[in-house]
């Protein structure tokens, strides 16, 4: 009978007890997770967006794609309809992310060193180091270093000889294309434009036009979303930290034509400054979800939750706008009134809070991300109605306030 030292048994068992789940990218590019016992256990391919894993008792949902530059871009968060903290080993280190945390990871090409970013919500491991929030560790050479969103990252890579080179830089967001239906292209100036697919990470310059059929979902930052309707045109004129403003995101879309409408929940505004410009002015978001659409010269805005401070015409025009009101700019047409927005408007924006909901979970005030009210278990009608309500009794409360010396006669 071979006999088995002390030691070398403990070092099975040990081995054994540790062993976890991991992830690794193939040399075919698919991105594997292997189980504890290092079987293949769920394979993906580029362009997969909220793809579902299961290892062992862990349930999690995992988005896959590569930037311009090729580097692969992994997103991991729990499965908002049986949320669980995530355990795997990656790119040499065990990675951890609990209460609800998200982990975004953009890897070298040859698929052996990462930047790994957090976001606001939950708690995310790195070797055993707890990751701040909105913060960046880089995993090169089997070393760790963390870094705050905004400072200088290193993004460490390796040259054709495999010899290990280290290129810094200001670290570059990037939006990920969630969702793509229809017709949307996408190009850079100077390049030919393309057909745009889920799982494509955009950088600053990039122009986005949907055709008449096109929708695409954007997540300019962890736990945002804009979505750019049909027959819109749209440049990300900044996607970048301001570290001389402190914020871990500048981020200001320009829509030159059609509509988006952007909800921000799970983002802290005093980090992350974000804001749609027009022809003719900026909206700034100061809430969770607007829309702006814009018109040849006519700017339509609305809000649904908290507010936006519209500024046009070089700041000749300025109005903050209130939830549940749109307002209407037109040229040369006066002040605008803030009215109820309608059942259309918001039958659309509780579509993209329901493809919000499907993509990051729910992340409203205590964890409930609820329709907007008026439509939702109700029909279009019932909304209609009440508006219709609402408007009758604004006009009544004007018509108590005037004379009949004030009224113009009509006969």
């Amino acid at each position: 009978m071979r006999k088995i030292s002390i030691i070398a048994l403990c070092t099975l068992l040990s081995a054994q007890l540790m062993a976890s789940p991991s992830l690794m990218i193939d040399a075919m590019g698919k991105l594997n997770f292997l189980d504890d016992s290092g079987n293949l256990a769920k394979s993906i391919d580029k362009g997969s967006i909220a793809a579902d894993i299961e290892l062992g008792d862990q349930k999690f949902r995992v988005s896959y794609g590569r930037d311009l530059q090729g580097n692969p871009n992994i997103i991991i968060y729990s499965n908002p309809t049986n949320p669980s903290n995530i355990s795997l080993r990656g790119f040499g280190k065990e990675i951890k992310i609990l209460d609800g945390g998200v982990l975004t990871i953009v890897a070298t090409p040859d698929g052996n060193d990462a930047m790994l970013k957090s976001g606001l919500l939950g708690k995310v491991q790195v070797g055993g180091q707890t990751m701040q929030p909105n913060s960046v560790v880089n995993i090169g050479g089997g070393q760790i270093t963390q870094q705050p969103i905004f400072q200088q990252a290193e993004m460490v890579k390796k040259s054709a000889s495999g010899q290990a080179t280290t290129q810094s830089g200001l670290l570059k967001l990037g939006a990920t294309a969630h969702r793509v239906s229809g017709t949307v292209m996408v190009t850079y100036p100077g390049q030919q434009e393309r057909p745009l697919v889920a799982g494509d990470v955009l950088q600053e310059g990039a122009i986005i036009r949907t055709g008449a059929d096109g929708n695409v979902y954007l997540s300019p930052y962890p736990q945002s979303l804009a979505w750019l309707e049909p027959s819109s045109e749209m440049e990300i004129l900044k996607l970048a930290p301001d570290a001389s403003a402190g914020l871990d995101a500048n981020i200001l879309l320009g829509l030159k034509q059609g509509t988006i409408t952007s909800t921000l929940r799970g983002i802290d505004h005093s980090k992350v400054s974000y804001k749609i410009k027009t022809p003719r002015g900026v909206a700034a978001a100061r809430g969770t979800t607007f829309t702006v659409t814009a018109d040849g010269n006519v700017i339509v805005c609305s809000v649904t939750e908290g507010n936006i401070t519209v500024n046009l015409d070089g700041g000749s025009v300025s109005m903050d706008i209130s939830n549940g009101f749109e307002a209407t700019f037109t040229p040369n047409g006066g002040a605008p009134q803030q009215l109820p927005m309608n059942a259309q408007r918001i039958a659309l924006i509780n579509n993209i809070i329901e493809v919000y909901r499907q993509i990051f979970g729910n992340l409203g005030e205590g964890g409930e991300f609820d329709e907007i009210e008026g439509v939702g278990d109700t029909d279009i009608g019932d909304a209609l109605s009440d508006l219709i309500d609402n408007l009758e009794d604004a006009l009544d409360d004007i018509d108590d306030d005037l004379d009949d010396d004030d009224t113009t006669p009509t006969s």
